[in-house]
């Protein structure tokens, strides 16, 4: 069976704002983005020492996506900055 890797529409973009869950080094990696899927939109939330912060993306390490797939937020430990310089994601077709 051949799998065919094709990067998805909407991609963060180098210095975009993301919520994470701080496993690093735990591919792959599931991104998330509020939006209708032609753009990513920001999104509003509190951290926990209660400043507010605005992400674009939310990322997931595979495990935190089973364990909380049903309140990706529960996941969500840190925010950060994304940094790159090309297409990340991709969608995997067979």
């Amino acid at each position: 069976m051949n799998q065919a890797k094709k990067f998805a529409k909407v991609q963060p973009k180098d210095g975009d704002k993301v919520l994470h869950c701080g496993h690093h080094g735990q591919h792959p990696y599931h991104f998330f983005a509020a939006g209708d899927g032609t753009e990513a939109l920001p999104v509003t939330f509190k951290r926990p020492d209660g400043t507010l912060g605005v992400a674009t993306w939310m990322v997931l390490c595979n495990r935190c996506l089973i364990t909380h797939g049903a309140n990706p937020w529960k996941a969500a430990v840190a925010d950060g900055t994304f940094v790159s310089d090309g297409p990340e994601i991709t969608k995997d077709f067979q």
